[in-house]
Formats: C-alpha cells, sequence, structure tokens
C-alpha cells in the first residue's frame, strides 16, 4: 500500500506568511524566531527531519544530517542542540489534527547563522519507498564590504563615467545550483560623505554620470543592502574629472 500525501507549510518570524512547498526559501535575521510546518495527510507512522548544511560553501545533499527521527509519534533528537534562556532552542512537535493529518513543526526560537541550509521532511511509506518536501534556509549576514571600480582613472569633462560597486553575498552557499536564490539587493553611494541623488543614474551596482564636469570631483563611496541588511561602507574612491 502506497500513502498519498497532501502537504501544506507555514513559516514564522514576525508574522505568518504562506508559502509553496517546493524547494522554497525562508529569509531570517539573527535571532528571530523561524517556524516551519508540514501538515500531511494521511497519518504517517515514521519520517525524519533533515538538515543538510554547507560544508565549505557547498550544499552536500549525500551528506544528510538527521536531526529527528519519529516513529509513532515518539521523537529522538540524534544531534547536538544548544539551550537558551527559554529552554531547547530547536525543537519538533508532532500532533494530530481533527482532520486526520499529521502535523510536523520545527521551530527555531534563536536562529543563528550555523542554521544555513536545506531542511527535509522525508516520510516513509509502508513499502519504505519515501515522499521528500525540501526548503532552503537563508540566515542573513551583513554582505562584504564593497569595493568601487571604474574603466577610466581621470576623466575628461563632457564625457560619461561609470562606477560600479562590488559586493558578494555572505548569506548564501556558494554552491546554489540545487537550490537557487537571488536576494533583493541594492545599493546606496555619496560623494563627500553626501548622498549622491541628481544628476547621476544608477542601475543595480552602476553609478553612470552621462556628462561629466567639475562638479563631479570628488570621493565617492558605496553600501551594499541586501534584505534590508547593510554592508559597511566601502573605502572612498577619488574621481579626479579634468578639463578638455
Amino acid at each position: 500500500m502506497t500513502y498519498m500525501y497532501v502537504i501544506e507549510a507555514v513559516i514564522l518570524y514576525g508574522g505568518l506568511f504562506p508559502f509553496v512547498t517546493s524547494q522554497n526559501n525562508t529569509v531570517a535575521r539573527v535571532g528571530e524566531r523561524v517556524h516551519m510546518s508540514w501538515n500531511v495527510l494521511p497519518v504517517v507512522p515514521e519520517f525524519e527531519i533533515v538538515s543538510i548544511t554547507p560544508s565549505n560553501g557547498k550544499l552536500r545533499p549525500e551528506y544528510p544530517k538527521v536531526l529527528f527521527d519519529v516513529e509513532d509519534y515518539t521523537h529522538v533528537f540524534t544531534t547536538d542542540n544548544t539551550h537558551t534562556e527559554n529552554g531547547t532552542r530547536i525543537q519538533l512537535s508532532v500532533t494530530r489534527s481533527l482532520q486526520g493529518r499529521t502535523v510536523v513543526s520545527l521551530t527555531f526560537h534563536s536562529v543563528d547563522v550555523q542554521d544555513t541550509g536545506v531542511y527535509q521532511c522525508v516520510a516513509y511509506n509502508s513499502d519504505r519507498s519515501t515522499n521528500t518536501w525540501s526548503q532552503l534556509l537563508i540566515v542573513l549576514q551583513k554582505p562584504s564590504t564593497p569595493n568601487i571600480s571604474t574603466t577610466f582613472a581621470d576623466s575628461v569633462s563632457g564625457t560619461p563615467v561609470t562606477l560600479t560597486c562590488s559586493s558578494s553575498s555572505r548569506s548564501l552557499p556558494l554552491d546554489r545550483s540545487l537550490y537557487p536564490y537571488t536576494p533583493n539587493t541594492s545599493y546606496t553611494w555619496r560623494r563627500n560623505n553626501r548622498r549622491v541623488e541628481s544628476g547621476v543614474h544608477v542601475e543595480g551596482a552602476v553609478l553612470a554620470i552621462d556628462n561629466i564636469t567639475k562638479g563631479d570631483t570628488g570621493v565617492y563611496t558605496c553600501q551594499c543592502e541586501e534584505e534590508g541588511v547593510l554592508s559597511d561602507w566601502s573605502q572612498g574612491y577619488s574621481l579626479t574629472v579634468l578639463c578638455e
């Protein structure tokens, strides 16, 4: 006999957000409470909650770590767990709903960078075949300090100039081929410690000046923002404008 499943899931960190359970992404900040739950129909006699965390920047699905092994609603914690003033940091609960569903809930009471990775609910059928649902947990870190580059060290008045602000994400595993995710990223520019808002065009990490003038001379800095988390400001880049 093969079980058929209907699965729903929610994530809770500062609010309630629905999502579809198929290689999804949960984005949280350090210290937030993250709640994942699976509603599985019908009753599941055995399942595991496993994690795949980055090693040297790469996700390795062939080396999952079993967090919880559940049989007949008895769960056994099989890996190290830390404790906080609120008790056990990672908890699992298994309940039965009135509709006959198995409700599986995984809660991080204070999520940390070390929790970044893929979490899977693996349900075992009576014939030992499995059904697996996966989700990527991303714990935000400050982006790397940006660098500013340009194609011209000195620019002639009246010519176009572009500056590029280069920063990299520190929140994501380097190998994202299995669980691709593109964070929301924006950039802020300053000239002589004042925000640049007029006479320039900013698209992504690039600041463009169509016709540079002496007034554009100065020290430029930039900052990267990823999902609301700010990087440090870059080192200053001195732009010199030469007369024709």
